[in-house]
């Protein structure tokens, strides 16, 4: 089992190599045919209207509001869930291909840390602002 170095094997490497990639597209290929989950009725409704919690129907013009503004905040830390992980992927690309220069390093190690003083940020708004909103609701 000889290869040079231009990248043409023997049979046998071959081989190995489609036996792998067929076994790696299977493994793609299963978590797009997953099986459709069936959901059922396990009574949370008459759970939830025993406990005492609000239903959905009857809400007042503040609980929407409140609601609406709940959603808009999920929505925007959705958002800069995203930008952090972008911002991530791109700082660990490109500490990975720079070259061996300290200027490269050194940009990808801010952009990494921008993100994650970012992300900081944005869990300590997010802390206040539930805090605030749970005390205010009181």
């Amino acid at each position: 089992m000889t290869v040079n170095y231009c990248g043409q094997g023997s049979e046998n490497t071959m081989t190995i190599f489609f036996k792998k990639t067929i076994k790696l597209l299977s493994v793609i290929a299963s978590f797009f045919f997953v099986l459709p989950v069936l959901a059922d009725d396990y009574g949370l409704d008459t759970a939830r209207s025993a406990s005492g919690l609000p239903t959905g129907s009857g809400s007042t013009a503040s609980d929407s509001i409140a609601m609406g503004a709940g959603n808009i905040l999920g929505a925007v830390l959705a958002f800069l869930g995203v930008i952090f992980l972008l911002m991530m992927i791109y700082g660990g690309i490109l500490w990975m291909t720079v070259p061996a220069n300290e200027k490269g390093v050194k940009k990808a190690k801010s952009i990494i840390a921008a993100a994650v003083v970012g992300l900081i940020i944005v869990l300590s708004a997010f802390a206040i602002t539930a805090f605030l909103g749970d005390t205010i609701a009181k």
